[in-house]
């Protein structure tokens, strides 16, 4: 009788003992979701920053463009000898565009990493919650 009782003392503390592991393991498991979570959010953060750099030099390159435009009309106007400050208002036209084509493809880039990663992360959690059910 005492050693039945003994036996079943061990295996209720092999149960609670396997148990705690089973815990443990969920914990750790959850603390890894959230550090990758959080990992993931910084790196949205990084690229919505990216997005708004990429913007703020779209924006500057808009304002050159038309300033160079406007060089170009007020060149325009002018006599015969105004005409070299028209050739050069208008390389500032072409590298402004340039400048602006450039920063608008950055910000697409930049906007499209920040969706893959936004879709990711889903992926990510829908994974863990699966996961968890499981448990």
């Amino acid at each position: 009788v005492e050693s039945a009782a003994n036996l079943r003392a061990e295996i209720a503390e092999a149960a609670m003992t396997d148990e705690k592991r089973k815990s443990d393991e969920f914990q750790r498991q959850v603390q890894v979701d959230r550090s990758r979570e959080k990992g993931l959010l910084k790196q949205i953060e990084h690229e919505r920053n990216r997005t708004e750099a990429a913007e703020e030099k779209e924006k500057q390159a808009r304002s050159n463009l038309r300033r160079a435009v406007d060089q170009i009309e007020a060149a325009q106007s002018h006599d015969e000898n105004e005409t070299r400050q028209a050739k050069l208002a208008n390389d500032a036209l072409s590298q402004a565009e340039l400048a602006r084509r450039q920063a608008q493809q950055e910000a697409a880039a930049a906007t499209q990493r920040a969706a893959d990663m936004k879709v990711a992360m889903h992926r990510e959690e829908k994974k863990d919650k699966q996961l968890y059910r499981k448990e």
